[in-house]
């Protein structure tokens, strides 16, 4: 049984035309009911046993063999022509968030110290409300960091993992000193001494006229000899 490729009718065998709507019944613009199957997709087998392997895998689960290839090589090589080919900041580092991190243990390993080498610590807590390479960098060896854990063991893990974690260490103690020179910054300025303040700090007896002066003198006379003279009569 078939159908018209045209209007989806249902064609007798032996027609030669859809009675729908008149297109020529062929091989090209028929199509049986019968079920087929399609296959999609790569399958990776181990080179060494002919084992199929499981996504991210960095060794053969059958016969142990390490399994290593040129492709992550590859694409680090083109990640540095695609970088050095950009003409802009903002290219690059859109070329560099959007790379994908290889499966391979060596390119893993590689890509990390790449990112590790290139990453600015004072350029990335400087610029912390922009985008900014440094800030990419970080992104890709955090994406290492995370598919190592997925591909590596023992000591290759620990390795990275600890630098990893030095790299976040280093950013928390490069932050709280950036926020405390901020806060030293704003002091400072709230503090400023003006011209104005200093003069009127400056303002005392030297700096009065003749007359406030004598008056002042005759003031303190009045106040305070007046009264000792009437208690020493007193006393007398």
């Amino acid at each position: 049984m078939k159908y018209c490729l045209h209007c989806g009718k249902q064609l007798p065998d032996e027609a030669n035309f859809c009675a729908g709507c008149g297109t020529k019944v062929g091989a090209e613009s028929t199509k049986s009911s019968q079920r087929t199957t399609t296959f999609d997709g790569e399958i990776h087998k181990c080179p060494h046993c002919g084992e199929v392997l499981k996504s991210f895998a960095s060794v053969c689960p059958a016969c142990g063999v390490e399994l290593r290839g040129l492709k992550g090589s590859s694409s680090l090589a083109e990640l540095s022509e695609r970088m050095v080919r950009a003409d802009t900041e903002d290219k690059r580092i859109f070329i560099l968030r959007t790379f994908p991190i290889p499966n391979n243990k060596e390119d893993i390993f590689e890509f990390f110290y790449l990112a590790y080498s290139n990453f600015d610590i004072q350029q990335y807590v400087k610029n912390l409300d922009k985008e900014d390479i440094s800030d990419a960098w970080l992104t890709k060896m955090e994406q290492c960091y995370q598919k190592a854990k997925l591909i590596l063991k023992g000591m290759e893990l620990d390795k990275i993992e600890m630098d990893y974690l030095k790299v976040k260490y280093r950013i928390s103690k490069a932050k709280e000193a950036e926020d405390q020179r901020k806060r030293q910054i704003a002091v400072s300025s709230t503090t400023t001494v003006t011209p104005e303040s200093s003069k009127a700090k400056k303002r005392g007896f030297s700096t009065w006229s003749p007359v406030a002066k004598v008056f002042w003198i005759v003031l303190n006379i009045y106040t305070i000899g007046i009264p000792a003279i009437i208690y020493a009569c007193v006393k007398k």
